[in-house]
């Protein structure tokens, strides 16, 4: 079974379900284009390693409710604490927020990446329509590391560029 969660209304909801039942070995992540892929995952439960060698790529119903926003520029991909980042955005709409994923790095059954979700502080210009985002002070909201950057416009994601946080003092 799939469910989609909405923090809005904490309740869940019913999705498609995967092709196959995945388990033990498997890897799941999110993509910066919005898809979740799904890889790997045993056919029999405590079966030793995996026995699914294909890929299920989903495809999250919020990607197809209007418009999605394209970053075409970004000032920086490396980016310092405390820093502010330029970002072009078309079409020319209103944005609604700016979003940091941590990247996932998943093996066997732990995942050594960054996991945050971190709404970012923004400020949009009218035109040229251009969003000025402020990369996070605080360590603890943003480890040091590398991060999916979608902004949104009506919870609508745009495709994801992949940033970097440096360490401080880097």
């Amino acid at each position: 079974w799939c469910d989609l969660y909405d923090p809005a209304i904490n309740a869940w909801r019913r999705v498609a379900d995967m092709g196959q039942f995945r388990e033990y070995h498997a890897v799941t992540l999110l993509v910066p284009d919005g898809r979740v892929i799904t890889t790997g995952g045993t056919y029999i439960k405590f079966q030793y390693g995996p026995t699914s060698a294909d890929v299920e790529a989903w495809q999250p119903p919020y990607l197809f409710r209007g418009i999605r926003p394209q970053i075409t520029s970004l000032s920086a991909t490396t980016l310092q604490r405390g820093q502010s980042v330029d970002l072009g955005i078309f079409p020319a709409t209103r944005v609604t927020s700016v979003v940091l994923m941590g990247f996932a790095a998943p093996t066997h059954w732990i995942d050594g990446g960054v996991p945050r979700y971190a709404e970012l502080a923004f400020r949009q210009s009218d035109f040229p329509l251009r969003v000025e985002v402020d990369v996070p002070r605080d360590p603890v909201t943003a480890p040091p590391g590398y991060y999916l950057l979608f902004v949104l416009v009506d919870d609508i994601p745009s495709v994801a560029e992949i940033v970097r946080i440096l360490p401080a003092g880097s």
